[in-house]
């Protein structure tokens, strides 16, 4: 953003750079803060960041539109991305509760049909491979609380498998003696 300038007395020209305006400086943080938003969500495949950043982040937008009048444009652009935001993490953690639901549902059939063929139930989630299964599956398409947990339970209780579901300790489980699903958090 450049605009030339001339000192007609001296017959000199410049260029003189102009800083981008607020308004800019503020719309580029924004996006900015959008985009570090969903890739922290995204890496731990989960929504909490979002659920505690964008409502906030969408009354500072609000206050700041009522405060400046920028226009309607703008205003509705502010007030968009936090919306935006926090529906983009909601919809990558439906997508990642269903695929972990799914995987974790294969685990739990391996687990059973190497139950039914050894009369125990497996040491570890890699003495299914490769009979049960092909590879041991991560619950989700995440960076961080990304694998399965597995604990064999002994003689005294049944087997149990579990993830970590809304981090840090949200965990959701599998309990082989009742065969029934579990939320601890």
């Amino acid at each position: 953003m450049a605009r030339q300038c001339s000192a007609s007395s001296f017959g000199i020209t410049a260029e003189v750079s102009r800083m981008p305006s607020l308004e800019g400086r503020l719309g580029s943080a924004g996006i900015l803060w959008a985009l570090a938003v969903v890739a922290f969500d995204a890496a731990d495949g989960s929504f909490l960041l979002s659920m505690l950043a964008c409502p906030l982040w969408l009354f500072v937008s609000l206050a700041q539109s009522l405060w400046r009048r920028p226009g309607w444009g703008v205003a509705l652009g502010r007030a968009a991305i936090p919306v935006a935001v926090l529906a983009i993490a909601l919809a990558n953690d439906s997508l990642q509760r269903r695929l972990a639901m799914g995987r974790a549902e294969r685990v739990v059939a391996a687990i059973r049909a190497f139950h039914d063929e050894h009369g125990r139930y497996p040491s570890d989630l890699h003495e299914l491979v490769p009979k049960q299964l092909p590879f041991v599956p991560r619950p989700k398409v995440a960076i961080v609380f990304n694998e399965f947990s597995y604990a064999e339970g002994g003689s005294e209780r049944g087997a149990l498998l579990w993830w970590i579901d809304v981090p840090p300790h949200g965990k959701r489980s599998y309990h082989f003696d009742e065969a029934r699903w579990s939320f601890t958090d």
